[in-house]
């Protein structure tokens, strides 16, 4: 069997938009506000306290062997580049935002699940509560673990031959491109998910990777008004214009992670249709 792509751009497309597609969007977008805001909280809160310490800390002048001192360089207005920043105090808003890779991580087992799935209308209570500490902790880790082969896979490319580092780094990140898939429906760990995308990728990387250039094709093309808007905005106001840009990236980037969640759900479900079918032989009784 080949990996219709085809089919799984429109299956996928349909899913993002469809009742339950939108209630994934939303989930995003929530995400990402909350997230952006405790991110600039937490780095607000972190250089101003570092604009404390060096207040605190003059450094000696020209004429040091007098005693005199210069005060020291700080950076500014910080709170002009957070504009979104709340008044929270650093030791709550630091945990918080190290929290947000770990949530963001839930949010996308749930969504991996429910677009495999064939529920449209609404997201079945099981999808966020069986193993979802488990599979959130093995999507972060085997996310990371994919990422750490996919970089070395590249730069060791690059030392080997210029183009090298780009088709190395190419083909193992299609090789694990069902990763999160493995683990969020089939309950594996992060080392059997790794294996068996491998093995599921397997005579389908060259379609995986065209199907993966789409997407990224498609989510380049819809962030452009995000980048306009804040282009137009930041002629009258930078911090206008750093919330401009927050809201709309969230809220265009949502729609692009849902719907490239959808696209590679719908190629899995083809490529693991092909896998879970009884072999042929087997099947075909001895005469």
């Amino acid at each position: 069997m080949t990996l219709d792509i085809d089919v799984a751009i429109r299956r996928g497309f349909s899913r993002t938009f469809n009742r339950n597609g939108l209630l994934l969007i939303g989930a995003f977008l929530i995400f990402g506000l909350v997230s952006a805001v405790l991110v600039q909280t937490a780095s607000l809160q972190l250089v101003e306290r570092l604009n404390d310490l060096a207040a605190q800390t003059p450094t000696p002048g020209p004429g040091a062997g007098s005693g005199a001192s210069t005060p020291p360089t700080t950076t500014g207005d910080p709170a002009g580049t957070q504009p979104l920043a709340l008044p929270i105090p650093l030791i709550v808003a630091a945990p918080l935002a190290a929290l947000t890779p770990f949530i963001g991580e839930v949010l996308r087992i749930i969504a991996v699940r429910t677009l495999v799935s064939e529920h449209t209308e609404s997201i079945p209570r099981a999808f966020a509560r069986e193993n979802i500490v488990w599979a959130t902790l093995n999507g972060f880790f085997g996310g990371i673990v994919v990422w750490f082969i996919v970089t070395i896979g590249g730069i060791v490319g690059l030392i080997g031959l210029l183009i090298g580092g780009p088709l190395v780094a190419a083909f193992f990140a299609t090789s694990f491109f069902f990763v999160r898939q493995e683990i969020a429906v089939e309950n594996k760990n992060f080392i059997d998910a790794l294996t068996d995308s491998w093995r599921l990728t397997s005579g389908h990387r060259i379609g995986l990777f065209a199907l993966a250039v789409v997407i990224w094709l498609i989510g380049l093309v819809v962030s452009i008004p995000g980048t306009a808007i804040g282009f137009l905005a930041g002629a009258g106001s930078p911090g206008l214009a750093t919330i401009a840009v927050t809201i709309v990236s969230v809220a265009l980037g949502s729609v692009t992670t849902v719907f490239g969640i959808a696209v590679a759900a719908r190629a899995y479900d083809q490529l693991r249709a092909e896998r879970d079918a009884p072999d042929e032989r087997e099947s075909t009784p001895t005469p």
